[in-house]
């Protein structure tokens, strides 16, 4: 919980881990000056099997009193090649907003 001048800002979230999946969830409200509320809702799940692994992420956004402003779902499948060098494809939709869909692929280097 944070307050800030007129705003405030609440989160809970939890994680929970076993055998390789991961399911992570948080809530979050602000409230702006004017008392306006805003509900942030994220959730994700993830499994890894050796150097692959598949995750799920939705994220949806909602002001008090009226319908979802965005509500967004990732699904990705991700490969550790070894050295600090990762491999991945993504894909997104979006059925609320400007982002209706998005295809990701890419490679990451760590150190």
């Amino acid at each position: 919980s944070e307050d800030a001048g007129t705003s405030s800002f609440n989160m809970l979230g939890f994680k929970y881990s076993l055998a390789g999946l991961d399911f992570a969830y948080d809530m979050n409200e602000g409230t702006a000056a004017g008392g306006a509320k805003t509900d942030y809702i994220q959730w994700s799940l993830q499994y890894g099997m050796g150097d692959l692994s598949l995750g799920l992420l939705n994220v949806s956004t909602q002001a008090a009193g009226s319908a979802k402003t965005q509500d967004s779902t990732l699904v990705g499948l991700y490969y550790d090649m070894g050295n600090g060098v990762s491999a991945y494809l993504e894909s997104g939709s979006n059925d609320k907003g400007t982002l209706n869909e998005e295809t990701i692929v890419g490679v990451a280097f760590s150190f």
